[in-house]
C-alpha cells in the first residue's frame, strides 16, 4: 500500500515538472497587474507589475510616454515567464497599450 501511494505521488510530481517545463519552454503567459509607474514627459518611463500566480515582481523599462501616462495601477498585464515580455492593457480583455517587444499598441 505504501509503495503504491509513493508511486502515485512520484508520478504526480513528475507530471507537474513536465507541465511547468513545457510552460516555460513555450514562454507561457500569466496574468499580472500594474503595481506602480514612473513616467517622464521627455522620455521613456518604467512600469512595475506583479503576477497573480507566484507573485513575480517585474519592472518594464522603456515604456513609451503615451502608454506610461495612460496605464494605471490595477490595469491588466500579460507577462511571459521565460522572455519577460510584458503587454500592458487598459483592462482585462481591453485595448493593448504597450508591448515590451513591439512598442505602442502591440
Amino acid at each position: 500500500m505504501f509503495r503504491a501511494i509513493t508511486l502515485v505521488l512520484l508520478a504526480l510530481v513528475g507530471l507537474a515538472v513536465l507541465v511547468a517545463g513545457t510552460f516555460y519552454a513555450r514562454d507561457g503567459a500569466i496574468e499580472a497587474t500594474v503595481q506602480d509607474k514612473s513616467c517622464s514627459l521627455f522620455g521613456p518611463g518604467a512600469v512595475t507589475v506583479k503576477t497573480k500566480f507566484l507573485g513575480i515582481d517585474h519592472t518594464v523599462q522603456g515604456v513609451a510616454p503615451e502608454a506610461c501616462a495612460t496605464v494605471q495601477p490595477g490595469n491588466y498585464v500579460e507577462y511571459h515567464v521565460r522572455s519577460q515580455r510584458t503587454k500592458l492593457y487598459d483592462a482585462d480583455g481591453g485595448r493593448c497599450l504597450f508591448d515590451s517587444e513591439r512598442g505602442l499598441g502591440c
